[in-house]
C-alpha cells in the first residue's frame, strides 16, 4: 500500500466519523426539542404504583362461633389468658377481636383468610381505632 492509498483510506474514515457525529448531534438536538409531556411514557411496570389508603369499617358484630376455625385456634394459642369482649367482621371480610385481661384491652386483626395482621394495644378501649387496619 502506498502513501496515496493510505491518505484516501484515512479521508474515508474521517468522513465516516464526521457523518456519524453529525447524525448523533442532530438526533439529540431534535429529541431535546420534544416537550416532556409529549414524550412516550415508560411501560406500566416501570411507573410507580399509587398507594391507596383503604378504610375498613368494623360495624358487623358477630359471635365467636362464626369466626373461622383458624382464627379461633390462633387466638387460643396466642392470647389464652384474654377474654373476648367483641368480634367484628370488617367491610373487606377481615376480622377484629377486642380482648380483655384485667384492665388491659387489646384488639387483634385477622385477614379474611385467617392470617394474623396486627395487634393494637390500648388501656382505653374507646381510643382503639375501629376503621384503621
Amino acid at each position: 500500500m502506498n502513501n496515496q492509498e493510505l491518505h484516501r483510506g484515512a479521508k474515508k474514515w474521517k468522513f465516516f466519523v464526521v457523518v456519524i457525529l453529525l447524525f448523533l448531534g442532530l438526533s439529540t438536538a431534535t429529541f431535546a426539542q420534544i416537550p416532556y409531556e409529549q414524550r412516550e411514557a415508560p411501560p406500566m411496570e416501570q411507573q410507580p404504583q399509587e398507594q391507596k389508603q383503604l378504610v375498613i369499617s368494623y360495624e358487623d358484630e358477630i359471635k365467636e362461633n362464626e369466626l373461622p376455625e383458624a382464627i379461633r385456634d390462633s387466638k387460643k394459642e396466642t392470647y389464652p389468658d384474654y377474654k373476648v369482649s367483641e368480634i367484628y367482621r370488617g367491610s373487606d371480610g377481615s376480622y377484629k377481636l377486642k380482648l380483655e385481661k384485667g384492665d388491659e384491652k387489646i384488639a387483634i386483626f385477622y385477614s379474611a383468610e385467617g392470617e394474623f395482621i396486627r395487634l393494637e394495644e390500648d388501656k382505653n378501649e374507646d381510643s382503639i381505632n375501629d376503621d384503621w387496619r
